[in-house]
Order: structure tokens, then sequence, then C-alpha cells
């Protein structure tokens, strides 16, 4: 399973990932970036279940030409398609740890119109919207029309998907006061709490990555090494 936390905001978004490679025995195998990063399209992905599933949605992805709205609009038939030669190598006999019929992928973003936008695909139903559909990730609503169209740096970028985020964790987040959904002056610190919550599951480990996007750049840091 990997870590991810999408942080939001009109005119930039920040993708939070791990970098364990961990069985589900629960040993760690390997370290790796999970995230994938398409510079040249604004964009950021990352697919979550089989290590198989991410390299064949990094492949399909990168077949992609143009720009963030090209990815979005062909991103649910790339996973869908992932998923497929993940489960056609599996039937061929490849070794697949893991659940191969649970996963999902994330794909965030900054417009030619310089907003900001994150879409998810899973293959199980979620928030209302069928398996294997393109749903958008919901950013955090303005105080106002006004602000959103003539200031929309003052709208603080907020938490709008976490996974994995069983109740336990999210209880535990609340003990020690964090305002887990609202928005944060400071996604580093924001995020680096989540994350270390997250690792008790056992699921989530080797460091935490954030990778944001803007208009003019994508940028990607190591927060914390583990």
């Amino acid at each position: 399973m990997t870590a991810a936390l999408v942080y939001l905001a009109p005119t930039s978004v920040s993708l939070l990932t791990d970098g364990a490679m961990i069985t589900p025995d629960g040993s760690t195998v390997a370290l790796k970036q999970k995230v994938q990063i398409a510079a040249h399209q604004s964009a950021a992905f990352v697919a979550r279940g089989p290590d198989m599933f991410s390299a064949l949605v990094a492949v399909a992805m990168a077949q992609v030409q143009g720009g963030f709205e090209d990815l979005v609009a062909s991103f649910a038939g790339r996973v869908v398609s992932a998923h497929q030669h993940m489960m056609t190598a599996m039937r061929g006999g490849a070794a697949v740890p893991g659940d191969p019929g649970k996963v999902d992928a994330i794909l965030v973003g900054v417009g030619s119109d310089g907003r900001a936008a994150a879409y998810a695909v899973s293959s199980y139903p979620d928030a209302g919207h069928p398996a294997w559909a393109l749903r958008p990730i919901k950013g955090p609503a303005a105080s106002s029309g006004a602000v959103m169209r003539f200031a929309p740096e003052l709208v603080q970028p907020a938490l709008t998907f976490a996974s994995p985020m069983p109740d336990a964790v999210e209880a535990d987040l609340k003990t020690f006061g964090l305002k887990l959904w609202g928005g944060t002056p400071d996604v580093k610190a924001h995020s680096l709490a989540v994350m270390r919550a997250q690792r008790k599951t056992g699921l989530v480990g080797g460091f935490c990555q954030m990778t944001t996007i803007t208009k003019d750049a994508v940028t990607t840091s190591i927060v914390e090494r583990w």
C-alpha cells in the first residue's frame, strides 16, 4: 500500500507519498520513489497497488501527448488498461505480491488556465462514483466567490485525499489536536504529522516525499527519512 496525501489550493497542488515497498506479511523489501513526475505537463501521479501495476500505469501515461488536460481525459482509460495488462501477466504465471483486485491511481496538476486540480480512479466504488470512473478530488471552498476570482492565493491549501486513513489513525490525529481536513498554512508540517500517524498501520515507511506543482514549476523533496 502506498501512502498518498493530496493538498489542493486554487493554483497549486501537493502530492505526498511514502517510499517503502512492503509485502503483505509486513516486510520491507525495497525503497523507491513512487510518485511519477510529468514536469513538461505540469502534472504528477501515483498508482497504488502492486508494483507491477504502478510500472504499467507509468508506461501508459508516458504515451499521452499534450498537456495536463490531455492527461486528465485519458487517465481512467490508461489506468484500466494497465490493470488489464497486469491481470493478463498474472494469468500467464507472473508473481504479483499484494491484492491485484484493489488498486487506485491519483493524478494532480495545473491546467492551462493556471488552476490546480486532482483526480482519482479506483477499481472499487468510492465517494458515489462507480469503479474505474474518473472522479475529481474536490478542493477547499473559498470564503467567497470574489476571493476565488480575484485573490485565489489567499485560499490555504487543504488536505483533500488521505489514504490509508483507518479510524484509529484519524482518532490519533484528533487526539493530538490536528485539524485533518481544513486549510493549513504549512503543508509540509501538516502532511508530516499525518504520514507519521499513517506509519502506525505498518503499511507506510521509508520516507515522506512531497511533490508540489504550480503553473511555473514542479518541485519535489524528501520531507523526512525513516
